[in-house]
């Protein structure tokens, strides 16, 4: 069985399984956000202008930061690894692969594939909320103010999709040797800083 066949049945199972629709709460925050700053709510206040870019780079900033992004991603690989581990599941899907780095470098991968996928949809919704609520009620409205925005937005964004990916290693690493609890709750803690 080849690499491109196993990364598909992983990536498949990433996306049918119920632990991945978590990831539906990462388009809960601008969904939120953008409601309650319609409706005049005294929990959403933004200062100044802010382009649309600036507010999707600061939801998913806020998600990066607090932790919870880390935390969902520490749910997920948990269940990629240490779960199918635990029960059994792995062993069957190493025997009838017949090998067993490209077993676990696709089941990586789906979790990588998983990890962009959230963020851009995230993104891709704050910009929608922007448009349909936010925008609304601001004099200037753009995309991006200039080029200094872009690449500061772009960089910070990156650095937090490395440092969930960063968080992830370790848990997986962690999955090889320890239960799933036992990863859960560290990883937790190592996302948490």
């Amino acid at each position: 069985m080849n690499f491109f066949y196993a990364l598909r049945m992983e990536c498949y199972k990433a996306i049918h399984r119920k632990t991945s629709k978590l990831f539906f709460l990462f388009i809960a925050l601008p969904l939120f956000y953008g409601i309650a700053y319609d409706s005049g709510s005294q929990a959403a206040t933004l200062e100044g202008e802010i382009s649309a870019m600036g507010y999707a780079s600061s939801c998913w900033a806020l998600l990066g930061f607090t932790g919870f992004a880390g935390i969902l991603f520490v749910i997920l690989a948990v269940f990629f690894f240490g779960k199918e581990k635990d029960d059994g599941q792995i062993k069957f899907i190493i025997l009838r692969n017949c090998n067993r780095s490209q077993v676990f470098f696709a089941k990586y991968l789906s979790v990588v594939f998983l990890i962009v996928l959230s963020y851009m949809a995230m993104y891709v919704t704050a910009v929608g909320v922007y448009y349909i609520w936010i925008a609304r009620s601001m004099r200037n409205t753009f995309f991006c103010s200039g080029l200094q925005e872009l690449i500061w937005n772009i960089t910070s964004d990156v650095l937090i999709v490395i440092q969930v990916i960063m968080v992830v290693n370790i848990v997986i690493a962690l999955c090889m040797y320890r239960k799933s609890f036992f990863c859960t709750l560290a990883g937790i803690v190592i996302s948490r800083r």
